[in-house]
C-alpha cells in the first residue's frame, strides 16, 4: 500500500465512510452508496446485525456485512466511535 492511501486510511478496503451532518453517514462500496444512523450525542453508528443485513442492504452489498463491519469497526475505533449492531438498524 502506497503511503497515499496509508494516509488517507483506504488501502484495501471495499468502504469509505463519511459522516454528514444530519445524523447519518453516507457509506460508498463498489457498486454503490446507502446511509446509516449515526446520532451525534454519543457518536455511535448504527449497523443492522448480520442475520438482519440481507433484508435492508442493497442487493449489490447483501453478501458484504462481515468485510463491511471489520472495516466500520477500525474506522470507529480510529474516531473513537461506538458501533452498536442492532438488528431493527435502517439502512437508506
Amino acid at each position: 500500500m502506497g503511503w497515499l492511501a496509508r494516509l488517507l486510511g483506504r488501502g484495501g478496503n471495499r468502504f469509505r465512510f463519511d459522516p454528514q451532518w444530519k445524523e447519518v453517514m453516507v457509506v460508498t462500496g463498489p457498486r454503490g452508496q446507502f446511509t446509516l444512523y449515526f446520532p451525534m450525542g454519543v457518536p455511535t453508528v448504527r449497523l443492522p446485525t448480520e442475520e438482519a443485513w440481507p433484508a435492508v442492504a442493497p442487493s449489490w452489498a447483501a453478501g458484504l456485512w462481515p468485510q463491511l463491519k471489520a472495516e466500520l469497526d477500525r474506522w470507529c475505533e480510529a474516531n473513537n466511535v461506538l458501533l452498536e449492531l442492532d438488528p431493527k438498524a435502517g439502512v437508506w
